[in-house]
């Protein structure tokens, strides 16, 4: 009996370590003192004093923290322009006329991740759907329940 939970233990033990270690992430972490003056001081324009943790990701700062218990993710340009927000959004925080369009036009969809997105031209909520056996459904929705492309 003690010999089955040794190796079991030692067969999890293994289990994990082989899935923390093969773990990869495709983001380059930043030191915070390696960034572009000119974008700290557009973040701290934005948010300010906020600490935010910085990576490079497809060829552009990005700039992550938590407020009033929201994940934030702000990108800008290497030349510091900003580029667009992400916020992560609980689906009960959504207004309630993108509430309303989900569920006359995607009742049998689940709503999986929902983002409130800025950028210098648009506003909107990207949400993800997804329904068994049928692709995922991407939409661009405004605070007043307008899907745009």
């Amino acid at each position: 009996m003690k010999r089955n939970n040794f190796l079991w233990s030692l067969l999890f033990i293994g289990f994990a370590t082989f899935v923390f270690c093969s773990c990869s992430n495709d983001d380059d972490d930043l030191k915070a003192d390696s960034i572009p003056s000119t974008i700290v001081e557009q973040l701290n324009v934005m948010y300010p004093e906020m600490a935010a943790h910085w990576e490079m990701e497809r060829g552009q700062y990005k700039a992550e923290f938590i407020k009033d218990g929201k994940d934030y993710d702000v990108y800008f340009q290497q030349n510091g322009t900003w580029v667009m927000t992400i916020v992560d959004v609980l689906y009960n925080d959504l207004p309630q006329a993108v509430k309303d369009y989900l569920a006359a036009n995607y009742s049998d969809y689940r709503v999986d991740d929902v983002d409130w997105v800025e950028k210098p031209d648009a506003r909107y909520y990207h949400v993800e759907l997804e329904k068994k056996g049928a692709a995922d459904v991407h939409l661009k929705i405004t605070a007043e329940g307008q899907v745009v492309n």
